[in-house]
Order: C-alpha cells, then structure tokens, then sequence
C-alpha cells in the first residue's frame, strides 16, 4: 500500500537524469530512514565503481570526474540550504563508506573538499 501511494524513485534513472535527478534523489534520502538507507547504499556503490576504475596512474580521474559533477549540480540544483548540506553529507559519507572498504586507500582530499 506504501509503495502505491508513495513510489520509490528509480535511482539509476534519476542518477543519469543530471540536475534534475540529483536533486531527485538528495531529496528521496529524506523521506525516511529507510529511503536514506537505500540511497546511501546506491551512492556508495556509484563511488566505488569510480573508485575501481581510479588509480595514481590516472590521477584517480573516474573519482574525480564523479564528485565534481555531482558537486557542480549541487551547486546549480535549487536545493533549500539544508538540502545542499545533505547533498555534501551524502557524497562524504559514501567515500568515507568506500574508504573504510578499500582499507584507507583512497586519498582523503580527493572528497575532503566537500566540506
């Protein structure tokens, strides 16, 4: 009944959907706890897929890439203030979620600068 009335949103359309659906899925993790279990869990799945593809070699770009986007779309979304702060908290939480899995391997200032 839960789900026919209140819908899910398709994470990984929203997560290809840019702006819009970053803005979709920040506001998703605040409907409930268990909504920002899954959105948390989506996230740091994303981070560690860019995480696999990064290296020194590469100058860790596929992770990179992925935070500055997401950064630059908090940034033009018209999120409430609070919002953006949960966007930046969400981001932090997934590399520090990867981090902690990858045993400390991945450079802190790589997503430090969210803050």
């Amino acid at each position: 009944m839960q789900e026919t009335l209140f819908p899910k949103i398709n994470l990984e359309e929203s997560w290809a959907a840019g702006v819009s659906g970053w803005t979709a899925i920040v506001l998703e993790s605040k409907k409930n706890a268990s909504e920002e279990q899954r959105v948390a869990a989506f996230l740091q799945a994303r981070v560690a897929d860019a995480w696999e593809l990064s290296n020194q070699g590469n100058g860790y770009k596929p992770l990179r890439d992925l935070l500055a986007q997401r950064y630059g779309y908090t940034k033009v979304a018209s999120f409430p203030a609070d919002q953006a702060a949960n966007a930046r908290t969400l981001m932090i939480n997934a590399c520090q979620a990867v981090d902690r899995k990858a045993g400390d391997q991945i450079p802190d200032y790589l997503y430090t600068w969210w803050k």
